[in-house]
């Protein structure tokens, strides 16, 4: 899994056996943050776990942790996609959702 993030947007690229293996279990990884003042330089990485979650009402969920810190100041993400995800995930290649009220992206792919 590679990801990179500008702010708030998020580009997750994972292989085909990584999507296969979303089913049974999480697959780890560390965001690459940027944000604005960085001027594109990794600003620091930010430990993510990416699961599957077949009745996850939200098409991807994302969670930070501690909840109330700037996106770039989270120790912790978590993204959830759920059934609809994973299935454009496999047929299509690229699945994707807003999340924090629409400031936040999320864009996952298949390499």
């Amino acid at each position: 899994m590679r990801i990179d993030s500008m702010g708030l947007e998020m580009n997750i690229i994972l292989s085909q056996d990584e999507i296969c293996d979303l089913i049974l279990r999480d697959i780890k990884g560390v965001i690459r943050f940027r944000d604005q003042q960085s001027r594109g330089k990794v600003k620091r990485e930010i430990p993510i776990v990416l699961r599957y979650l077949p009745g996850e009402r939200e098409i991807i969920d994302v969670s930070q942790q501690p909840a109330n810190v700037y996106f770039g100041e989270a120790k912790h993400i978590t993204i959830t996609i759920n059934d609809y995800s994973h299935q454009q995930l496999c047929e299509a290649g690229v699945c994707g959702d807003r999340f924090y009220g629409a400031e936040g992206k999320v864009i996952i792919e298949r390499a």
